[in-house]
């Protein structure tokens, strides 16, 4: 799949409890205010980290720079895209079926499946018996089974996802409102920033993708195709800079989705509410790197969404969506229109079904872009920007690590966080 198209922020102690609503005033915060300061704690959580982030990827990155020595990831298919042929991110990453051959070398991201944590786990366990330099990127939860497990992976990046990876306490499921997929994220590109980095600090730069959104970018790609470093040698990035810059940068984003879009994600909960007791459908179409959709009907969704694509741009032809029904379409930077997307946009329209949209807002195609949406219809601004990359690294021509991933899983799980306010008073 083709790529998309400073400052530190505070820093919270490892050692306080995440249950995603700590500090004053959190235990009063219900919906998305509640999953927004979530998000705000696990990203100070991750700064304080970045030590630990440093190490880790100075490891792999030794490995990665020696000859024949390449990055893998296996485990959680969301986790794996967002890493894979991605904006801002490395273009030598191999297909993660590579990591399954016999007689493969390297360093290994691996992201366990929650739901199939024992086996995965057991996986994880033959890669480091096979020699593979293995990074295990978990919540705390499940670090504790991978001790139990005897996984033995060489470094442990810690993702701060709420209690039992859920946020809200829900009486038929436990814990709603999934955190462990963004806390994941927040985590990887704060460790790719340390391991791009790590290779400066050897002379090696690796090759990385620029949105194709970027005028150029294409035939950029075309440049370095093949390559997995640059020719030039690059100059030495300072060890945490990448990491906090990322994550100064993402908790910027965060805090002006909360200030610009905190009423949209409202109105888009109470306009899901109100078809839902009308006895309408409700659908998700999510179109983003870290396959959101997957997340749909998963462990601590409340399963508010029926999940309505299956691929990137094709809406299920066998689900039934009707007058009435309401379908809220997480994207990228246009809406689901043209031939693409199979016309989807002016399909539902003509049958009376309600869009809530939500993308970044810099694209200014009338048709496509933001200006797309109709009045009648939400659009809340996901506020990454053009480029979808934050880090500039000294010498190099673009900037790296995406925001977009953190803000699609922010817009999707803040107004199913508002729901379940309105109906259960959290």
């Amino acid at each position: 799949m083709a790529p998309d198209s400073p400052g530190t922020p505070s820093q919270a102690s490892s050692r306080t409890p995440l249950t995603g609503t700590q500090g004053p005033g959190h235990d009063r915060q219900r919906g998305a205010d509640c999953f927004l300061s979530w998000l705000e704690c696990c990203i100070a959580r991750t700064a304080a980290d970045v030590p630990e982030l440093i190490r880790s990827a100075e490891a792999a990155a030794a490995r990665f720079a020696c000859d024949g020595q390449e990055l893998g990831l296996f485990g959680d298919r969301g986790l794996v895209s967002e890493a894979y042929g991605r904006s801002g991110g490395l273009t030598r990453v191999l297909n993660p079926s590579r990591v399954d051959e016999p007689d493969w070398q390297g360093v290994v991201l691996c992201f366990p499946r929650e739901s199939r944590l024992t086996d995965d786990l057991a996986r994880i366990r033959e890669f480091v018996h096979a020699g593979r330099h293995v990074v295990l990127f978990c919540r705390r939860g499940s670090r504790a089974a991978a001790e139990a497990a005897g996984t033995g992976p060489h470094s442990v990046v810690m993702c701060h996802a709420g209690p039992e990876g859920g946020l809200l306490p829900d009486q038929d499921r436990g814990w709603a409102v999934p955190t462990s997929p963004a806390a994941a994220i927040v985590a990887l590109w704060a460790w790719i920033g340390e391991f791009v980095a790590a290779c400066t600090r050897t002379d090696r730069m690796p090759v990385m993708y620029q949105s194709y959104d970027v005028p150029g970018a294409r035939d950029r790609q075309e440049r370095f195709r093949g390559m997995k470093f640059h020719v030039e040698r690059p100059v030495p990035m300072v060890a945490g800079h990448a990491a906090r810059t990322y994550l100064a940068e993402l908790a910027a984003d965060v805090t002006r989705f909360r200030a610009a879009e905190r009423q949209r994600v409202r109105h888009a909960a109470e306009a899901a509410l109100d078809a839902k007791r009308r006895g309408h459908r409700l659908y998700a179409f999510v179109h983003n790197h870290t396959l959101l959709r997957d997340r749909i009907g998963a462990p601590h969704d409340p399963g508010y969404f029926a999940q309505l694509n299956h691929d990137w741009f094709r809406a299920d032809p066998a689900l039934p969506v009707d007058r009435g029904d309401l379908v809220l379409c997480v994207a990228y930077s246009r809406i689901f229109a043209g031939g693409e997307f199979h016309n989807f946009a002016d399909a539902m329209r003509a049958r009376g079904v309600r869009l809530i949209w939500s993308l970044a807002s810099y694209d200014r195609d009338p048709a496509c872009g933001p200006a797309g949406v109709r009045s009648d219809e939400v659009m809340i601004d996901q506020h990454w920007r053009y480029g979808d990359a934050v880090v500039d690294c000294p010498g190099y021509d673009i900037r790296i690590l995406p925001t977009s991933g953190v803000m699609a899983e922010t817009v999707m799980w803040s107004v199913v966080s508002d729901m379940h306010a309105q109906l259960h008073g959290r």
